[in-house]
């Protein structure tokens, strides 16, 4: 290396600098292009998140916020480093300001692209363990789908872990979804730059700066030993975390959960827990097991990191990590390390070998296509691996997400209430049209203020001199009155507006449906259901009803009712039946008054 250059610039290269003086020939070239190039990747941004926000899992949201957070801080960064370049405040490091600029571009640009990658990786992750709970793919023959479905089953029903009813999940609760939560929740804290991340960048580069004082040649092979040493350290990863899986999944292809019916014995003699729940662990405080250290015996547990900086003695879960159970934050540190180092280092690569390719000959582009394919099998194939597999074990069994199960569960009552509403919405239309073809049927009476509001409205779209309007204008004069119906309400609202053979309606019979749809308001929710399915099976006082009965309703009223919304509601009055698989009216009223009434507060 020559003298008179600062250490950023022996950080790269003399011919590195050459090229830049050549190829950029003041600073307000630099300045301009770094404006330009800030405002291309926010014009991009603004494309990828709205294409994100379409096709990613909401699960998957969180880790790309902090993408795009971390981003604006570099690019911030990025940006007064820029400016300081421009004003030559510091005349005696302009070349290692021009180089940090570049480099800087360089990297962000590399970190972008490296978070965007986990992101859509962890999406395909996250869609194929939809699928397979699901039941999307066919689970026959293939091991690992069925070890997914243990996985589930013994997340919701154990037979070995102690657990109180009121923690006790049911057989609905969205284990996929808890996945896919506990997946973006690893993404974004194993790409979310840390204090201990920005510790090891520095630490990289002082040892870079002291590797380059021993020459080229050493700069050379510490330069390839970094993706060797990255390699080398995923494999051991994914090697911990595959064997850690196998032991964490029951030895059988059932498991059996406790029950009143089946004899303890029967249940402990036919069932085969998972591997990490053999053996026995001893009392802390006896005198055996003791290991010899320093000439002194200790129980091995007082010697783990669990019982040092917690004080107590790790779990069986925790002893199949190591550092027990600091070893799940260990190696999310170190995945975290992992992309860090991966960016730095291509970058490096870019820097090095890209403004020589016109200078040398071919090999420091072939050097620099090996480093890059070297980096996408880092950040393509086993970073997300180990991030794939981590989920797979710090997520189950007893290293439960208890704040994510908390999540999905209430997450799930609010999808409960709102699909429970919008049954209900159908049935008060149902209601409604029952109403209206029997005697006796109760409307709402306008007063003077809203008869004559509606009299004006109705006749600035009636023709003057029927005094009548067509059908296909009813949503035109409902947008006047400030109403908007979905379809299947201005169906049935047109239907009581009694279109006479042209399809044309009247003022009369639309203050008739008017008045119709103002009962609405008044009716409780618990007795419009109640008629609606007393009336269909045509039975007074307390009755019961069967689920093949609630489908057999649903399936003649279908157009008024979603698929899902039908497979949802009868899976949630599942949990009304009594004996003989009988479930009351009035229950299911209350239900959806219940549910109601906590939609509406």
């Amino acid at each position: 290396m020559k003298n008179g250059h600062g250490w950023f610039v022996d950080f790269i290269s003399n011919n590195f600098v050459e090229t830049l003086k050549e190829r950029f020939l003041n600073k307000n070239t630099i300045l301009t292009g770094e404006i330009l190039a800030i405002g291309f990747i926010f014009l991009i941004l603004q494309d990828l998140y709205k294409i994100f926000q379409r096709n990613l899992q909401k699960s998957l949201m969180p880790p790309l916020h902090s993408i795009l957070a971390d981003l604006s801080i570099l690019v911030v960064l990025w940006f007064i480093t820029s400016f300081l370049y421009y004003l030559n405040i510091i005349p005696n490091f302009e070349n290692e300001l021009n180089i940090i600029i570049i480099g800087f571009a360089l990297f962000i640009s590399i970190w972008l692209f490296t978070g965007f990658s986990l992101v859509l990786i962890g999406n395909m992750y996250a869609e194929k363990w939809k699928n397979i709970l699901d039941g999307k793919i066919n689970a026959e023959g293939n091991s690992f789908i069925e070890e997914i479905l243990e996985i589930k089953k013994g997340f919701t029903k154990t037979n070995y872990q102690p657990c109180p009813i009121e923690m006790r999940l049911d057989d609905g609760f969205d284990f996929g979804e808890y996945l896919c939560k506990s997946l973006g929740k690893v993404i974004k804290e194993s790409f979310h730059v840390t204090w201990m991340g920005f510790i090891v960048t520095v630490i990289i580069i002082l040892l870079w700066r002291i590797v380059l004082f021993m020459g080229n040649q050493a700069e050379i092979v510490f330069l390839w030993i970094i993706p060797a040493f990255e390699i080398f350290t995923s494999i051991i990863f994914l090697m911990k975390l595959k064997s850690i899986y196998k032991q964490l999944i029951p030895q059988d292809k059932a498991r059996m959960s406790l029950t009143k019916n089946l004899n303890k014995y029967f249940i402990e003699s036919t069932t085969k827990y998972p591997s990490y729940l053999d053996g026995v662990i001893p009392n802390i405080e006896i005198s055996e097991p003791r290991s010899r250290l320093f000439l002194c015996q200790i129980n091995p547990f007082k010697l783990s990191c669990c019982y040092i900086f917690q004080g107590r003695p790790p779990n069986r879960h925790e002893l199949l990590f190591w550092f027990d159970s600091f070893g799940p934050r260990f190696l999310l540190y170190s995945t975290q390390g992992l992309l860090m180092v991966s960016s730095l280092w291509i970058t490096s690569c870019a820097l090095i070998y890209i403004p020589s390719f016109y200078s040398q000959s071919n090999i420091n582009a072939v050097l620099f296509s090996l480093s890059f394919f070297i980096w996408l099998l880092l950040i393509w194939y086993l970073i997300p691996s180990i991030i794939y597999w981590l989920v797979l074990t710090t997520k189950i069994e007893l290293m439960k997400d208890q704040k994510i199960i908390n999540e999905i569960i209430c997450e799930s009552l609010k999808n409960k209430v709102k699909r429970t509403v919008r049954i209900y919405r159908q049935l008060k239309m149902i209601y409604r049209d029952i109403k209206r073809t029997k005697t006796g049927e109760e409307k709402i009476s306008l007063l003077n203020n809203m008869d004559k509001f509606v009299e004006e409205t109705f006749f600035l779209v009636a023709s003057t001199k029927l005094k009548i309007i067509p059908a296909r204008n009813l949503e035109k004069i409902l947008d006047l009155f400030g109403m908007k119906l979905n379809r299947d309400e201005l169906r049935l609202f047109c239907k009581e507006c009694s279109p006479d053979e042209n399809d044309n309606i009247c003022i009369c019979n639309f203050k008739s449906a008017i008045e119709r749809f103002l009962l609405g308001y008044e009716l409780r929710p618990y007795e419009a259901t109640k008629f609606v399915f007393e009336t269909h099976f045509k039975l007074k006082g307390e009755i019961t009803i069967s689920l093949k009965e609630i489908r057999n309703f649903f399936n003649l009223w279908i157009i008024h009712f979603g698929v899902e919304d039908i497979n949802g509601f009868i899976c949630d009055v599942k949990g009304l039946e009594g004996s003989f698989g009988q479930i009351k009216i009035e229950d299911i009223a209350s239900m959806v008054q219940t549910h109601v009434a906590f939609f509406n507060s």
